[in-house]
């Protein structure tokens, strides 16, 4: 998928590349904000994160640079992204390889390590089926030491849109898969409840977008 015909009908707009690196430019433009609440929910600095769906890299090299005494642990789940992880990874010390991971299967039995003190995701429910948040949650409730699962990216809140552009993105999601679509919190809470997990914050981001905080009960 990594190859820039499959990464257009993906994404739906070209993505381009520098060597090895896929260059997303919605991750250039986030890493900022994020990384501020990162600032402020890791401190001290969790010892083990494991990043969901690494994508290009361009998030986990950009946070590990600035946790140097945390332990990075990307993972996707298109091993063709890995090469592009590995581009952004180095020369830090501090991320591992990446490893494969099917959110909704039972890779998470294949991890190493098996818990982490921390977990981040960016941009996945929306543009994923259903299911997919489902196993990610399962698998959080499983492997998540203590601290939080943050989920960043567009939702809906009390069962309505945020903005226009939300609601325009969301049609356009459903045109390219019916399975894909803006998840609204209330659906998220609910269902972080049946594994034992605590939405406990949703904070509102730049672009009309949400950060969400996932601990255990």
């Amino acid at each position: 998928m990594a190859d820039p015909v499959s990464l257009q009908r993906y994404y739906g707009v070209e993505i381009p590349r520098d060597k090895d690196r896929i260059v997303f430019a919605w991750t250039e433009r986030n890493k900022n904000p994020i990384l501020k609440q990162l600032q402020a929910v890791w401190s001290p600095a969790p010892a083990h994160v494991l990043e969901i769906s690494s994508g290009s890299g361009q998030h986990v090299a950009y946070f590990a640079s600035h946790f140097p005494s945390t332990t990075f642990h990307p993972t996707e789940y298109v091993p063709s992204f890995f090469s592009s992880i590995r581009a952004y990874s180095y020369p830090l010390s501090n991320i591992t390889p990446p490893q494969k991971l099917d959110v909704a299967s039972d890779d998470w039995s294949r991890l190493t390590p098996q818990h982490f003190d921390a977990m981040l995701v960016v941009n996945l429910c929306h543009i994923a089926p259903w299911h997919v948040s489902e196993g990610l949650l399962k698998g959080v409730s499983k492997h998540l030491n203590g601290g939080y699962l943050l989920i960043y990216g567009p939702f809906k809140r009390n069962g309505a849109f945020t903005s226009e552009s939300n609601e325009e993105f969301d049609r356009d999601l459903k045109r390219r898969n019916h399975a894909w679509g803006l998840r609204d919190t209330d659906d998220i809470q609910q269902l972080a409840s049946q594994y034992n997990l605590v939405l406990d914050k949703v904070l509102d981001m730049p672009s009309n977008n949400f950060m969400l905080w996932i601990r255990k009960a």
